[in-house]
């Protein structure tokens, strides 16, 4: 990957702009990351969900594809809008679904995002109202993209249950069945929280090559007001987050974890 970094930074897009010191630390798309919950609110929340999987009440919810190959499918639950990822049988384009209904955020969810906000990962005017669960098998993966403007920026994944890379650049090639090479390959430990915003949003395409062991990520995204379901009533509890001055917030952490990699980095 480091070759292919070298070979490919004089001609990617996304990275022209920037020099090593600024890549060595993700550059823009990586504004701020750092083991966002203690391991053991990471296992409380995988069994959680696993919990929530067997209990899920609307059919789009859940989405479990057929898996004929190395690298196709993975296990999806969205809450609070269904995301269709590819024209459906209906002829549906891809995009938020505004006349269907999915299961709103659980408790537990609303929990992260008030972390999230108050912590200074989001900010208040970006507050998540919703979010979809990928959980992955031993070869799974997600292909290149760009999140799409149905949802407003910035986003953000949080890791569990193993650490995988995540593969980003203008320019992603697929080089195999679940595997994808690119500019530059960020680690994402279990409990780490990814920021993507700026041109890391919208210019650099990402994706996660098939993972070597079992993983679930969550993705928060606020949707654009214009791409809400019908029928959406924002989520009263949320109303209102702000984030926590910064001796409170220092507080705060060091009651949860002991930070050990935080960096943020802003170009205009």
């Amino acid at each position: 990957m480091l070759g292919h970094h070298h070979r490919s930074s004089k001609t990617d897009r996304f990275l022209l702009d920037y020099n090593a010191d600024e890549l060595r630390i993700a550059g823009e798309f990586l504004s701020n990351w750092f083991p966002f919950l203690s391991l053991d609110f990471c296992s409380s929340c995988t069994h959680t969900l696993s919990r929530r999987i067997r209990f899920l009440g609307r059919e789009r919810t859940y989405t479990a594809p057929q898996k004929w190959m190395r690298g196709k499918g993975r296990v999806t639950i969205q809450f609070g809008c269904c995301y269709n990822y590819a024209t459906d049988k209906k002829g549906n384009s891809p995009g938020i679904l505004k006349s269907v209904t999915v299961d709103p955020l659980p408790d537990l969810l609303k929990n992260m995002i008030r972390r999230l906000v108050k912590w200074h990962v989001l900010p208040p005017d970006c507050v998540p109202d919703s979010c979809v669960v990928n959980i992955y098998d031993v070869g799974d993966c997600i292909p290149p993209h760009i999140d799409s403007n149905d949802f407003v920026r910035p986003f953000c994944t949080v890791s569990f249950l193993s650490e995988c890379n995540i593969v980003l650049g203008s320019n992603l090639k697929t080089v195999g069945p679940g595997d994808f090479a690119g500019a530059i390959a960020i680690p994402l430990p279990m409990g780490s929280v990814l920021v993507l915003n700026g041109n890391g949003a919208d210019v650099a395409k990402h994706c996660v090559p098939a993972v070597p062991t079992k993983r679930i990520s969550i993705t928060f995204r606020r949707m654009n007001k214009s791409r809400r379901p019908i029928g959406c009533a924002p989520e009263q509890d949320l109303l209102g987050l702000q984030p926590l001055s910064h001796e409170a917030d220092r507080y705060e952490k060091s009651k949860t974890y002991k930070p050990w990699h935080s960096k943020q980095l802003t170009r205009t």
